[in-house]
């Protein structure tokens, strides 16, 4: 994801100066300076435990400057066994690019998430990316409290990227929090 992220920055150089990518673990950077706003994307799911999502919270916190704001994306729900399947299709030019997702259930506090990414030139598969991961499931109630335990309050809630309100049940939680002092 970096390597993608730092060839898609390459081709806009005048953003180079105002995005800072930290390698490392969320609870132990140091950065020595503090911001305006932090940005989680697709990040906390992978804060397998309260312990881990709290002190990677106070490690954000301080790294944030007075009122700033931190903003995250969570899935909530959803959470049980599902097979490999189709999770969406974009097209650019000639090229189409597919996603798929299937989950298990190993433990009541964990996932594992199977990812699947293909990419389809001029309808011919020419790269295949497959993805492991183990995610901590979480409900928006103690993602409330563990804001509120780690100093931020929460301003705004959106259920997709579109800026949707969040209403209860939705799967996705996108939380902007603010810094309480």
């Amino acid at each position: 994801m970096r390597r993608e992220f730092l060839k898609k920055l390459s081709q806009r150089p005048e953003l180079s100066e105002s995005i800072i990518l930290i390698e490392g673990n969320a609870s132990a950077f140091d950065l020595g300076r503090t911001f305006t706003s932090a940005f989680l994307s697709g990040s906390f799911d992978h804060f397998l435990d309260d312990k881990e999502r709290i002190s990677s919270l106070l490690n954000i916190n301080r790294h944030i400057k007075p009122k700033g704001k931190l903003i995250f994306d969570v899935f909530l729900g959803l959470m049980k066994d599902s097979a490999l399947s189709p999770a969406g299709i974009e097209k650019m030019d000639n090229r189409e690019y597919r996603r798929f997702v299937g989950k298990k259930l190993p433990s009541d506090d964990k996932q594992e998430t199977h990812l699947v990414f293909e990419i389809y030139e001029s309808g011919k598969l020419i790269k295949q990316i497959e993805e492991r991961s183990l995610v901590g499931i979480i409900d928006r109630k103690k993602v409330h409290r563990l804001l509120s335990e780690t100093g931020f309050e929460v301003k705004q809630e959106f259920n997709n990227y579109d800026l949707t309100k969040y209403q209860e049940g939705d799967s996705l939680l996108i939380v902007e929090a603010a810094k309480m002092h």
